[in-house]
């Protein structure tokens, strides 16, 4: 966690392009994993538990996660240009990449070779997603609570095959409402 909650958004563009470039460039199939990796262990702008609340947050609003990550950190350090910058520089490098990977592919995609490469990037891919759920789900291992929300949304997505949309809104919700819940109790005592 940063040294004071209000460090974590004292950055300037130049530091918001920066990281988030960083993370672009990182992040193949797991881009959560190289945001928290910047951002917790690189940076130390935010705890664990900071850092899961706000992808918890971007995990809630449509687009892509990551995406919302940058747009929410972006917006609290440095209002709209921080968040445009901030999503920008995620976005860049992976675009650049992508269109030049298209251009190659076009010409190779039927190969065998080619077939096996990309089965071995999606289990890789899906490793580093799973590795980055494991870290987040240590890092509440002293709130029984945090952990209840999470099973709860793991089996109904991954055991039930619910709708991840309807998953995350309903998850969503009730942890949200227990947290405010929560704290009624903590701040009447």
């Amino acid at each position: 966690m940063a040294a004071d909650p209000a460090d974590a958004y004292a950055h300037g563009h130049a530091e918001l392009a920066r990281a988030f470039l960083r993370i672009g460039l990182l992040g193949f199939g797991g881009v959560a994993a190289s945001a928290r990796r910047v951002l917790v262990e690189e940076r130390g702008w935010f705890g664990d538990e900071d850092y899961a609340a706000l992808l918890g947050l971007a995990q809630t609003l449509p687009g892509a996660n990551t995406v919302n990550l940058a747009v929410l950190i972006g917006d609290r350090a440095r209002g709209l240009s921080g968040a445009l910058t901030a999503m920008a520089a995620l976005m860049a490098p992976p675009l650049v990449l992508l269109l030049a990977i298209l251009e190659v592919y076009d010409r190779v995609e039927g190969a065998p070779l080619v077939k096996a490469l990309l089965a071995g990037m999606a289990s890789t891919g899906a490793g580093l997603v799973f590795g980055t759920g494991l870290r987040m789900a240590w890092s509440l291992r002293r709130r029984w609570d945090g952990l209840v929300f999470g099973a709860a949304a793991f089996a109904l997505v991954a055991v039930a095959g619910a709708p991840l949309v309807w998953v995350a809104l309903g998850i969503g919700a009730l942890s949200m409402a227990y947290a405010a819940w929560r704290l009624t109790i903590e701040t009447a005592v």
